[in-house]
C-alpha cells in the first residue's frame, strides 16, 4: 500500500495536487510555490508550518486579485485548522472558500469544502448541519472521485451512528472500508476500522470492536501515521472493559505520549479522561481524579476553539458532559472521604461552568448580534419558525427537512459573525456567593448512577451532600406527579419520600433560608417541587412552598453574570382569548399570508385547509382583563383577532414589566418539536404560531414572562444544557423570569394570577417567586377544588434574576 498525506487534508492536495507549469506568468508561478510548499508541509503533518504558508499565500493572492488561489489557500488554511482542532477558525475559512468557488462556479471544489464542513460538525456533535452538509456535498448524485466517495461514505456512516441508526452505519463503514481497500488507500481504511470500532465499542459489542481496532492499529502502526493515539486510548478501553488492566494502563499510557508528540492537536482530553476511567476500575480514586483533572483542563481550552454558535455550544455541553461529570464525582467521593475542603469548592465550579453555560453566552451577545447580523439572518429565522409551526400539522418529511436545512444556514451566519465567548467561568462559586443575600441559599443538584450530589451554597459557605441514586430518585419524582396530577391520595407519602430523598440532609442553616434556589439537572424537572411534603405527621401535610419561595435557575454561571435590573416594574401586556377556528364568529376572511410562507407554500395544493382545530379558551378573556385590573399601571390588551406575531412582535419591543399569555401551548413530545404559542388565524384561516426560534432573537431586557397555559413549561431537559424549548427561549430573549406549567391547569378566567399579581404588585422585592408561593398558599388555604396540589403544584418559576 502506498502511504499518502492525512485525510483530514487530503481535499486540499486533491485540488491542488500536480505540477504547476513555470510557463505561467510570474505572480501566478509564486503563488503555485507557496502552494505546493505547503503541501509538501501537510504531507509531512506539518499543519502550523502548512498554515503558515497557506495564510502567506492567501495575502498574497487577494493582493494580486486571484480568486482562485485566495480559494485554494482559504480551503488548505481551513484544513489545516481543522486538524488542530481550531473549530472556530477552520468552519470560517471553509465557508469563505466555498463562497469563492461558488462564485467562481466550480461545484465540484463546493461539493468537497461541504464534505469537510460535514466532519468538523459530526465532531462537535451538531448533527442538523453535519446532515445538511453532507447533503451540499453529494449534490444529491454520486461523486466520481473515488477518494472522496469513500471519505463521504465514513462521515455519512460516522452521521449514522450519532443519530442512532447503527446498522445503517454498520452498512456504510464496511462500504467504506471495501472502497479504501480498493482504492489502496491506507488513511482512508485505518480512519474508517478506527471510527467503526469506537461505536462498536460504546455499544459493548466487544469481539467485533477488537477486530476492527487492531485492523487499524495495524495500518496506522506500519504506515506511521499520525493519527495512532486515538486508536491506543480506543484499545486500552477495550482491554479495560476485558479486564485486562495491565494491558489496558499501557495502550493508555502510549496514547497519552503519542497525543503529546503529535503535529495533530488532538482532542487530548479524551486520552487522560480514558486513563482516569481505568485508574477508577483499579480502585485508585486519586489518580483516577488526577487524571480527571487535567482532561477538564484540556476540555475547557478545547471548547474555546468551538464555533460561536449557540447551537454548537449547546452540542458541545452534551459532548463535554462525562469529562465533567467524572471529575464531580471522583472528587465528590474524596471530600465525602474527609478529603480536603477545597474539593467542594472545585467540584461545585465543574458542575456548574458546563450547565447551560450556552445560555449564558446567548445572553451576553444578545446586543451583538443585533449589530453584526445581516438582514438574510433574521429572515432565515422567521422561515425556521414558519417550519416549526408547520411541523406541528405536516407528517411529512417537508418540514423536518426544511427545519433541518434552515438551523444549518443559521449555524453557519453565526460561526461568520463570531461570538462573544465569555470562556471559563473562573471563581464561579464566589460570584455566586455575592450574588445571594442573608436569606437565600443555591442548591445545586448532580444525579449519578449509584449516588447522586447535592452541594448547598449560602452567602459565606458551601457544603456537599450525598444523595441516592439517579433511578431512586427520578422514580419518586415520577410517582408524585403521576400522584398530583390523579388526585391519589398517595401523594403524600411519595411527596415525604421526595423531600427527605431530596433535601433531608440539609443542615439547620440551609433549611432555615426561606429562599431558595435550585440549579437542577436533567431527570429533576419534572418534579412538583411545590408538592414536595416537608412534614406529614400532623393532621394536615406541611408542603415545602409553605417554607420556603423555590425559583429555579438556569446554572449557577447565569446566576452570576453580574448586575442587573431585578425590579418588575413598568406596564402589563395581556396576550389573550385568540380566534382559534373559523366556526369563532370573531373570524372572517381577509388578506392572505406574505407569498412564500412555509404554510402558504405547503397548502397551496391542498383541497381544503387543514388547521388545528383548536377550541376557544371561554375565561382568557377574563383572565387577562383581571390580571391587567390587579397589575394597577399601564396596561395593553390583545385579544381576539389581534393576537398576531407582528402585533406580539411590537408589544414585546415596548420592553414591558410582564408580557402574560392565556393561549394554548402546542408541542409534539413524539416528534420532539418544541412547545410553541399559539395565536390567532390569519385571515385566510391559516394557524399562527410563536416559538423558540423567534423568541429567542427577541431583545426583552428583563421583565416577566408568564405561560399561563397547559404544559408550558415541558421541554427536553438535556445533560449539560439543561431545560430547553421555549422557556429557555424567553431568558436568552433577556426575560428575568418566566413562570410556567408543568401540566394541563383549568381554564378559570385567572383567580389564581390575580393572587399572583397582587401579591407581585405590592411587594417590595418584586420578586416573582415569593409572589407565586403566596398566590401557591393562599389557592391552598382556599378551599375547593383549586386547593389541591393538582391544580397550584403545576405553577413553578424560572428565572435568573
Amino acid at each position: 500500500m502506498k502511504q499518502i498525506g492525512r485525510l483530514i487534508c487530503l481535499l486540499v492536495l486533491i485540488f491542488t495536487g500536480g505540477s504547476i507549469s513555470d510557463s505561467r506568468p510570474t505572480a501566478e508561478a509564486t503563488l503555485a510555490r507557496t502552494n505546493s510548499r505547503a503541501i509538501a508541509e501537510v504531507q509531512s503533518s506539518n499543519y502550523q508550518a502548512a498554515a503558515d504558508l497557506y495564510l502567506t499565500g492567501l495575502r498574497q493572492a487577494r493582493r494580486q486579485g486571484d480568486p482562485e488561489f485566495v480559494g485554494r489557500f482559504l480551503w488548505g488554511l481551513g484544513s489545516c485548522h481543522f486538524a488542530q482542532r481550531r473549530y472556530q477558525e477552520a468552519l470560517s475559512e471553509h465557508l469563505e472558500a466555498r463562497d469563492v468557488f461558488a462564485h467562481l462556479g466550480k461545484t465540484v471544489y463546493v461539493r468537497r469544502i461541504y464534505g469537510n464542513m460535514a466532519s468538523i460538525y459530526s465532531q462537535l456533535g451538531e448533527l442538523d448541519a453535519a446532515i445538511e452538509a453532507m447533503k451540499r456535498a453529494t449534490g444529491g448524485g454520486q461523486i466520481d472521485d473515488p477518494v472522496n466517495r469513500t471519505k463521504r461514505l465514513i462521515t455519512l456512516a460516522t452521521l449514522f451512528a450519532q443519530d442512532g441508526r447503527f446498522e445503517e452505519a454498520l452498512s456504510a463503514f464496511h462500504r467504506g472500508i471495501a472502497e479504501a481497500e480498493l482504492i489502496d488507500h491506507p488513511e482512508l481504511l485505518s480512519n474508517a476500522w478506527d471510527r467503526l470500532g469506537g461505536e462498536l465499542l460504546t455499544r459493548g459489542r466487544l469481539p467485533e470492536a477488537e477486530e476492527a481496532l487492531l485492523n487499524a492499529f495495524r495500518i496506522r502502526k506500519l504506515g506511521r501515521l499520525a493519527s495512532l493515539a486515538g486508536t491506543y486510548g480506543k484499545l486500552g478501553l477495550l482491554r479495560m472493559q476485558q479486564g485486562d488492566h495491565r494491558s489496558a494502563s499501557a495502550l493508555l499510557d502510549a496514547g497519552i505520549e503519542a497525543s503529546k508528540s503529535s503535529r495533530v492537536r488532538t482532542p487530548q482530553w479524551r486520552a487522560y479522561h480514558a486513563r482516569g476511567k481505568l485508574r477508577l476500575a483499579e480502585g485508585k480514586i486519586t489518580q483516577a481524579h488526577s487524571d480527571f483533572r487535567i482532561a477538564l483542563d484540556l476540555a475547557r481550552n478545547y471548547r474555546l476553539t468551538t464555533p460561536a454558535s449557540d447551537a454548537t455550544r449547546v452540542s458541545l455541553e452534551r459532548v463535554l458532559q462525562e469529562v465533567y461529570t467524572s471529575f464531580v464525582q471522583t472528587g465528590a467521593r474524596l471530600y465525602l472521604a474527609g478529603g480536603r475542603r477545597q474539593l467542594a469548592h472545585d467540584t461545585f465550579q465543574a458542575l456548574e461552568e458546563n450547565r447551560a453555560g450556552s445560555l449564558v453566552n446567548r445572553v451576553r451577545e444578545r446586543g451583538h448580534l443585533r449589530l453584526r447580523m445581516p438582514q438574510s439572518y433574521w429572515d432565515t429565522l422567521e422561515k425556521l419558525q414558519s417550519a416549526e409551526s408547520a411541523a406541528l400539522l405536516d407528517d411529512s418529511d417537508g418540514p423536518r427537512q426544511a427545519m433541518q436545512r434552515l438551523r444549518s444556514e443559521i449555524v453557519e451566519m453565526e460561526v461568520r459573525a463570531g461570538g462573544v465567548d465569555i470562556g471559563p467561568q473562573s471563581e464561579l462559586l464566589s460570584r455566586v456567593q455575592q450574588s445571594l443575600d442573608g436569606d437565600t441559599a443555591l442548591l445545586s443538584f448532580h444525579l449519578g448512577e449509584k449516588d447522586s450530589l447535592l452541594w448547598a451554597v449560602t452567602a459565606t459557605g458551601v457544603t456537599l451532600y450525598s444523595l441516592p441514586g439517579r433511578a431512586t430518585i427520578t422514580a419518586l419524582v415520577n410517582q408524585l406527579q403521576r400522584a398530583v396530577v390523579t388526585r391519589d391520595a398517595s401523594g403524600e407519602r411519595i411527596g415525604v419520600e421526595l423531600y427527605q430523598a431530596l433535601f433531608g440532609a440539609l443542615d439547620a442553616r440551609y433549611r432555615s433560608k426561606p429562599r431558595w434556589l435550585l440549579s437542577l439537572d436533567d431527570g429533576l424537572f419534572e418534579t412538583p417541587f411545590a408538592a414536595l411534603v416537608v412534614s406529614g405527621k400532623t393532621a394536615a401535610p406541611v408542603y415545602l412552598i409553605e417554607r420556603h419561595a423555590i425559583r429555579i435557575v438556569s446554572g449557577a454561571a447565569n446566576l452570576a453574570q453580574g448586575p442587573k435590573n431585578n425590579r418588575i416594574a413598568g406596564s402589563f401586556i395581556g396576550i389573550g382569548d385568540p380566534v382559534y377556528n373559523t366556526a369563532d364568529s370573531r373570524w372572517r376572511a381577509g388578506t392572505r399570508e406574505p407569498p412564500g410562507s412555509w404554510l402558504q407554500i405547503q397548502r397551496a395544493s391542498a383541497a381544503t385547509t387543514q388547521t388545528l382545530g383548536l377550541s376557544r379558551l371561554p375565561g382568557a378573556n377574563a383572565e387577562i382583563e383581571a390580571c391587567a385590573r390587579q397589575w394597577r399601571n399601564e396596561s395593553i390588551l390583545l385579544k381576539g383577532r389581534d393576537v398576531t406575531r407582528e402585533n406580539v412582535r411590537r408589544v414585546a419591543r415596548t420592553r414591558p414589566a410582564i408580557l402574560h399569555f392565556a393561549t394554548h401551548i402546542l408541542q409534539d413530545r413524539q416528534r420532539s418539536t418544541d412547545a410553541q404559542i399559539a395565536l390567532s388565524l390569519s385571515e385566510n384561516a391559516q394557524d399562527e404560531l410563536l416559538g423558540p426560534s423567534e423568541i429567542g432573537s427577541w431583545n426583552l431586557d428583563g421583565g416577566l414572562v408568564v405561560l399561563s397555559g397547559c404544559g408550558s413549561g415541558v421541554a427536553d431537559a438535556r445533560p449539560g444544557s439543561g431545560l430547553m424549548g421555549i422557556t429557555r427561549a424567553w431568558l436568552a430573549a433577556g426575560a428575568a423570569a418566566v413562570v410556567a406549567t408543568s401540566w394541563p391547569t383549568p381554564d378559570d378566567a385567572g383567580q389564581f394570577f390575580q393572587r399572583f399579581y397582587r401579591e407581585l404588585q405590592r411587594s417590595e422585592t418584586r420578586d416573582p417567586a415569593e409572589a407565586l408561593r403566596i398566590a401557591q398558599i393562599d389557592t391552598l388555604r382556599s378551599g375547593g377544588w383549586r386547593s389541591d396540589p393538582a391544580y397550584w403544584s403545576s405553577y413553578f418559576v424560572l428565572g435568573n434574576y
